[in-house]
């Protein structure tokens, strides 16, 4: 059996070898016997990216700006639009909110009469005022969500130029070779095993 393994390990080293004379993209020759799969590799000609101090600063100052120095033009659109449909959103609540308040104070300077027709003297004082802080409340969680809006465009951008400027090359790779394994029981080396080690670079 352990005639079998080894064999099987020999075999299966030429066969790497024998892999590995041919260069491409995938399969490289290394020094020691084996081969190894190395990832696709990116670009390290960094000169003209941004620095992702620089990209937050951008975002800040102009939101999309940050976006736009990373190369990511489909997000540029994306910003504004943003922006448009929170102030929209404000503007809707704001609106019902100061309608509601204005008749809720003509009544109050005015029992038994209502000023604006949208409002009938049939919806009680009660319901505006439910109606007044339901308006409210969404008009400043609008105010709210343009501010966190505000900042996760600058984390995307930050995030974005640091990915762009990650290092990827060959060294992400991992190496198959033959190799022996001897176990150790209680300080006593056991009987050599044949096997195959696997070398992950991160």
């Amino acid at each position: 059996m352990k005639k079998l393994s080894l064999l099987i390990v020999i075999t299966f080293s030429f066969f790497c070898v024998a892999l590995a004379q041919k260069k491409d993209s995938l399969a490289l020759k290394t020094k020691k016997t084996g081969f190894r799969l190395s990832k696709y590799r990116l670009p390290n000609d960094t000169s003209n990216l941004q620095t992702p101090k620089q990209a937050v600063y951008r975002s800040f100052i102009l939101p999309g700006w940050g976006q736009y120095k990373n190369g990511k033009w489909w997000k540029v659109p994306l910003v504004p639009a943003g922006f448009v449909g929170i102030a929209l959103v404000f503007n809707f609540n704001n609106k019902l909110y100061q309608q509601t308040l204005t008749e809720l104070q003509f009544r109050a300077n005015n029992p038994g009469e209502t000023q604006d027709p949208e409002f009938p003297i049939q919806i009680r004082s009660e319901q505006l005022v439910q109606a007044k802080d339901y308006y409210r409340r969404n008009r400043d969680l609008s105010i709210l969500g343009g501010l966190l809006f505000y900042g996760i465009v600058a984390i995307d951008a930050y995030v974005d130029a640091r990915l762009a400027r990650f290092n990827v090359d060959e060294n992400l790779s991992f190496t198959l070779k033959p190799s022996i394994y001897v176990p150790s029981l209680a300080g006593n080396f056991g009987t050599p095993i044949p096997m195959i080690k696997l070398t992950v670079r991160l």
